[in-house]
């Protein structure tokens, strides 16, 4: 048709959208008969032939994200004019963009459910979306929902990248504030951008606003998590830690952010509390009611006299002959309905086919309960994962058993997704600050532990030589110097030495033979243990 692209194979019927370098078009796959649309990348006139190959490069990667909530990519090449095209299946079911809000939160747990497992199917192939937002979330013809639009992600681990480091990439009012400064990213990124459309969702309006993008930007690191209405303060606690600034501070993986819905969906609200308070409290006076009336009716014809009475009320309360007269230390530990519970920082238990945990932080308000691992992964548990996800075994000489060493950072956090995949709980790298209150928990051994927290390292980035002379000309005349621009940057994580004490880290950017990895999880409000060890 005039006007449009020419794609062999395909017919191009209409234009779907627009953005700043692309142009969605539904069309038909003639060979197939079947409706598609093509996005083709309309900005890349002069550039230069790397970056276009890099793009292919990134959509190869992509192409194998092949998950039930992850739009699928069919193909990719270049028009007849040397432009990029992305051929994927036509959605009718519109976007989130459609919704009206605020929606119920069936809805919203349900949605969040797909996008956490479609993020966690990314993430654990080193794909960071960064422009999580209604727009990108489609529908099919059966309403089940997309993640779409790769056109911004950052495949972590690959020297190739889809937009470059040091631009803030994706939308505003969804970005992370460290994405908005265009300063290095990775999943808790995606995460926040996950926090921003639930709160909208909810509430019907993002918890962060402003006039433009510096204002929200400023907004996001300034302003306080915005106070839920009574309805959702159940809610609340997961939102201070989900919009933190701090990625340190936020969920460590979309495993853990869901753990922390389903929670949130199991545990009764204040209302719900109350209402079922209420049910029982007019159950129970009904029943009464009733046996009065029976036992009224039924009643003997023997008059009952009064000194039989004080017999009656002062009897002692009959005690059942299962229950022992001491109760053990034991006893006194477990739930009513006999599941074990930790009591105290230093208990020992372990999830199904998990390692040996020790309770390191206990909960206090909105602040989980935290586990440590007791020991670094050893050989034996690294083997079953290596075996599990194809991996070559590890050769090294001088590792410390039984830890195993040689293991960098992104196989510590391959290797925390892969266990949460087993047990179904929510494993990641710990904090600086967690492993080093931890580590009286943590068996000793000549070894440095990762963690999640970076080295950030301020450089100075050097003027260029008519900014230097400007800079001159304004201190003669009396006017303040242009300031330097200092950049943060992540060089490396910390590594903390596993020596009973926490207080010796190193800074790597890559592994060593003493490079183990020892990983915690939070515990959910009210859960409990499957296995307690003594």
């Amino acid at each position: 048709m005039a006007g449009f692209p020419e794609i062999p194979g395909y017919e191009l019927q209409a234009e779907l959208g627009r953005g700043g370098m692309a142009v969605v078009y539904s069309a038909v796959e003639t060979n197939l008969g079947r409706q598609v649309a093509i996005k083709v990348v309309t900005g890349l006139d002069g550039a230069p032939v790397g970056q276009i190959e890099r793009l292919e490069i990134e959509a190869r990667g992509l192409a194998a994200l092949h998950h039930p909530h992850i739009v699928d990519l069919y193909r990719f090449g270049r028009t007849s004019d040397g432009a990029l095209f992305y051929v994927m299946p036509l959605l009718p079911g519109g976007s989130l963009e459609d919704w009206s809000m605020p929606v119920s939160e069936e809805r919203v747990v349900a949605l969040l459910e797909s996008l956490l497992d479609a993020l966690s199917h990314a993430h654990a192939a080193d794909i960071v979306h960064r422009d999580i937002k209604p727009a990108n979330i489609l529908f099919d013809q059966h309403g089940r929902p997309l993640l779409a639009d790769f056109g911004a992600a950052f495949v972590r681990g690959r020297t190739t990248r889809l937009t470059d480091h040091g631009t803030a990439i994706g939308s505003s009012g969804y970005m992370s504030p460290e994405q908005a400064r265009g300063l290095g990213v990775d999943a808790r990124s995606d995460l926040y951008s996950t926090a921003v459309l639930a709160f909208e969702l909810l509430t019907g309006k993002r918890p962060f606003e402003g006039p433009d993008d510096l204002s929200t930007a400023i907004a996001q690191i300034e302003q306080p998590v915005p106070r839920l209405p009574d309805a959702l303060r159940h809610w609340q606690a997961f939102f201070y830690r989900a919009l933190a600034v701090n990625p340190e501070h936020r969920f460590g993986s979309a495993t853990a952010m869901r753990s922390a819905i389903r929670a949130l969906r199991q545990a009764p609200t204040a209302g719900t509390r109350r209402r079922t308070l209420w049910t029982l409290a007019a159950g129970v006076s009904v029943l009464a009611l009733l046996a009065f009336a029976i036992s009224w009716w039924n009643r003997p014809s023997d008059v009952v006299r009064g000194e039989a009475v004080p017999v009656i009320t002062h009897a002692p309360r009959p005690t059942p002959t299962s229950v022992p007269e001491a109760i053990s230390d034991e006893a006194k530990r477990t739930d009513p309905i006999g599941v074990p519970a930790l009591a105290k920082v230093g208990d020992h238990f372990s999830d199904a086919s998990g390692p040996e945990l020790v309770l390191a932080r206990e909960a206090t308000g909105s602040r989980p309960a935290l586990a440590v691992m007791a020991a670094a992964v050893d050989t034996t548990l690294f083997q079953r994962f290596a075996k599990d996800r194809g991996r070559a075994a590890l050769e090294c000489a001088h590792s410390a058993p039984p830890a195993q060493g040689c293991l960098d950072l992104a196989a510590a956090n391959e290797l925390a997704g892969w266990l949460a995949r087993q047990t179904g709980r929510p494993y990641r790298l710990p904090t600086r600050a967690e492993l080093g209150a931890a580590m009286p928990q943590v068996s000793n051994a000549p070894a440095y532990a990762w963690t999640s927290t970076c080295n950030e390292v301020s450089v100075v980035i050097p003027r260029k030589a008519g900014s230097r002379a400007w800079s001159r000309v304004k201190k003669v005349f009396g006017g303040k110097p242009t300031p330097r621009r200092v950049e943060t940057r992540c060089e490396g994580n910390f590594a903390l030495k596993l020596d009973g004490k926490g207080g010796v880290a190193r800074a790597r950017s890559k592994s060593a033979p003493d490079s183990v990895v020892v990983l915690v999880r939070e515990l959910a409000q009210g859960e409990r243990p499957e296995t307690i060890r003594k």
